[in-house]
């Protein structure tokens, strides 16, 4: 039943007695004052339609129209809850990079052998497992630096990233030694008391590695088929699960886009979870984009799309 009353039309609805059907000039004023101004909470677009029926105002595009503004509310994008399910499928690295980190420390005290040595520093790499190893006397910065030197940098290239321990692994000590010199500490230890104060020379680098690396040659190339077969296996595995969870939120050049705020000293509980208004320059790869500011600024680094999220407008 339609009711036309001073050039308005009224329809009888369950929700309310009358409502008013208005037109599209009324629509968006009326969704603007229940959400955001004197009356309004910034609510979702369901409650937002439930509430413009309950004030008096009804159209066949109610909850179409609310979703729609909702969306371009700046307030509601800023406030907007941050991202959980990732953007992009996942992407492997195809291989690994010998001598790109290492991990450098130092075991002792040992036994005082020849040279006066009782001290170990050990490097080993991150991917490959390769460990490098000199007996010492005392540790100094000019000993270290030449450590470095002699047993890194000139045989396999300056490293990218060099981590290290600030403190001396004791062998007789009960704590755990890091797991990347466990074994290697274990030999030693082991090798000492065998040899008393010739144990430089039970080290198993100094008899063993060379005897050993040799013998691997005959089985290097079936080990390495069987190593990519399970590294294969193993990144489609992890790749299956990830990819379960993506939600794709495509972003394109010249997009507008937000920030997800950093924490930090600045933040609580207040701060908005996204800051900014920037403008997608271009992809550079796999969901990292490079941002600029609205007066064509650019920022300074790259941004993940995880990162980001898509401002409507």
């Amino acid at each position: 039943m339609n009711i036309i009353f001073f050039n308005y039309i009224f329809t009888k609805r369950e929700a309310a007695k009358y409502v008013l059907v208005t037109g599209e000039v009324e629509a968006e004023r009326a969704i603007k004052e229940v959400h955001e101004e004197a009356c309004g909470s910034h609510i979702v677009e369901r409650a937002l339609a439930s509430k413009i029926v309950r004030v008096g105002f009804y159209w066949s595009t109610l909850k179409r129209d609310s979703l729609t503004f909702i969306k371009k509310c700046d307030n509601c994008q800023h406030y907007a809850d941050r991202h959980q399910a990732p953007p992009e499928q996942l992407h492997s690295v195809a291989s690994p990079r010998p001598f790109y980190m290492w991990w450098v420390d130092i075991l002792g005290l040992f036994l005082l052998a020849l040279g006066q040595v009782k001290f170990l520093m050990v490097a080993v790499d991150y991917f490959i497992k390769w460990i490098e190893v000199e007996p010492v006397a005392t540790i100094s910065t000019k000993r270290v630096k030449r450590f470095y030197w002699k047993k890194i940098i000139c045989r396999f290239g300056l490293p990218v990233v060099i981590q290290s321990s600030t403190s001396v692994e004791q062998p007789q000590s009960t704590g755990k030694p890091k797991s990347r010199t466990k074994l290697y500490l274990k030999d030693c230890v082991s090798g000492s008391k065998r040899a008393k104060g010739c144990w430089v020379e039970e080290l198993p680098q100094s008899d063993n590695y060379e005897e050993e690396l040799r013998e691997n040659l005959y089985m290097l190339q079936e080990e390495r088929e069987m190593t990519y077969i399970r590294k294969c296996a193993a990144k489609d595995k992890v790749a299956r699960i990830y990819n379960s969870t993506v939600f794709p939120r495509p972003i394109r050049k010249d997009d507008l886009v937000l920030g997800r705020t950093l924490i930090g000293a600045a933040t609580n509980k207040l701060t908005s979870n996204w800051e900014g208004l920037f403008r997608v320059q271009e992809e550079v790869r796999h969901g990292a984009f490079r941002l600029e500011h609205l007066d064509g600024k650019v920022v300074p680094r790259t941004w993940n799309s995880a990162t980001l999220r898509k401002y409507y407008n």
